[in-house]
C-alpha cells in the first residue's frame, strides 16, 4: 500500500496506517499502536517518496514483525524487541512494514511536562541522541514495562475525571526515558567490550556532525577538521566505509532538507536559502537546479500538480 504525506503536527506518523487507535493530548503527546490488528499480507506497508520533516521527537518500539525506515539518508531496521527514538527534526523519506509488524507510537511536540524539565533524563537526551536516529534492544523486562506503561497513558488520556494529567503523563513519560537510558546504556557497555574499528567510528560521528551543522556548513574541511583529521584522508575514511564521498553526504542532506521545506508551503525560496545559509535565494536556486536537475519554484508546482 503506499500512501500520501499529509503535513502538520502528524506529518510523519501517516507513515503507517492508522487503524484509529491514536490519542492526543494537548497537541503535545501522540500515542499511536496496531495492536490486535491481525496478520495478513493486506497489512504489509510501504511508503516511498515524498520526505517529511518532523517538528517532534518520536519513541517507538517494535512488538512483532519489523520494518525499514530511511531517515537522514539512513537506512534503520528495527525488529521485534528494539524501540527506536527519532529526534525532532529527523527527515524520512522511506517506510516499509513487514505485513506482521505490530508497533507502539509515542510522539511529542515538547516536553512541557512539569518533571521533564530541566531533568537529568532531558539532560542526558540532549548530550547523546538529540541529533542522530537511535536503535535500543530492550530486554524482555523493558519490553513489558513500556507495553504497560503506554497502556496506562492511554487509560489517561482517555479518563475525563483524572485533573492532573500533565503530572501523571509527565511521570510516566520521566519512567520511561529512564529505563530506555539504562537499556541504551547495558547495550552501549556491551559493544564496547566488543573489537571497535576506527574508521567505522569516523563515520558514525560524521552522521552525527552532518545533523548538526549541514545547514550552516557544506564544506568537507569542517567536518574533517571535527575529526581531527585532514580533508583528504578524511574523505578516504568515508568512502571506504560508505561507498560516497562526505560532499555527496552532506549536499543530499541540504537537497532533501531544502526539498521537505519547500514541498510544506510554509517557506519562501528566499527563506529556506538563509535557513540553510546560502548568500542569496539566486545562489541556492543555482545549487538546487545543479543537484535536482529544475528550478525550486518548478519542483514544488511539478508535485503539486502530480497530488
Amino acid at each position: 500500500m503506499l500512501m500520501k504525506m499529509n503535513y502538520g503536527f502528524e506529518a510523519g506518523f501517516s507513515l503507517i496506517p492508522n487503524q484509529g487507535h491514536h490519542l492526543m493530548f494537548e497537541d503535545r503527546l501522540y500515542l499511536n499502536d496496531n495492536i490486535g490488528e491481525g496478520t495478513s499480507p493486506g497489512n504489509a506497508y510501504v511508503y516511498e517518496g515524498v520526505p517529511v520533516k518532523i517538528g517532534f521527537a518520536l519513541g517507538g518500539f517494535c512488538l512483532r514483525g519489523s520494518c525499514v525506515m530511511r531517515v537522514n539518508l539512513i537506512e534503520y531496521t528495527i525488529k521485534a524487541g528494539q524501540h527506536l527514538l527519532l529526534p525532532k527534526g529527523s527527515i524520512i523519506d522511506y517506510f516499509k512494514a513487514s505485513p506482521d509488524n505490530e508497533y507502539v507510537q509515542i510522539g511529542f511536540s515538547d516536553i512541557n511536562f512539569s518533571i521533564l524539565m530541566n531533568s537529568d533524563m532531558v539532560v542526558a537526551y540532549e548530550k547523546g541522541i538529540m541529533n542522530q536516529p537511535t536503535v535500543t534492544t530492550l530486554s524482555d523486562t523493558a519490553l513489558k514495562g513500556f507495553l504497560e506503561t503506554y497502556q496506562l497513558m492511554r487509560l489517561v488520556v482517555e479518563d475525563d475525571t483524572i485533573a492532573n494529567k500533565r503530572a501523571v503523563l509527565g511521570g510516566y513519560i520521566y519512567a520511561m526515558g529512564q529505563w530506555l537510558f539504562c537499556e541504551k546504556e547495558f547495550q552501549n557497555t556491551k559493544e564496547a567490550n566488543q573489537p571497535r574499528n576506527r574508521n567505522d567510528e569516523v563515520f558514525k560521528n560524521f552522521k552525527e556532525h552532518i545533523q548538526q551543522h549541514y545547514q550552516q556548513h557544506r564544506n568537507v574541511s569542517f567536518y574533517a577538521d571535527l575529526a581531527h583529521l585532514s580533508p583528504k584522508y578524511f574523505g578516504q575514511i568515508i568512502l571506504k566505509v560508505s561507498g560516497r564521498n562526505p560532499a555527496d553526504w552532506i549536499r543530499d542532506m541540504v537537497i532533501l532538507d531544502a526539498k521537505t521545506m519547500l514541498l510544506s508551503g510554509q517557506y519562501s525560496i528566499q527563506q529556506i536559502s538563509e535557513i540553510l545559509n546560502f548568500p542569496n535565494s539566486s545562489f541556492f536556486a543555482k545549487y538546487f537546479k545543479e543537484h535536482v536537475g529544475c528550478a525550486p519554484g518548478k519542483f514544488s508546482f511539478e508535485f503539486e500538480s502530480k497530488v
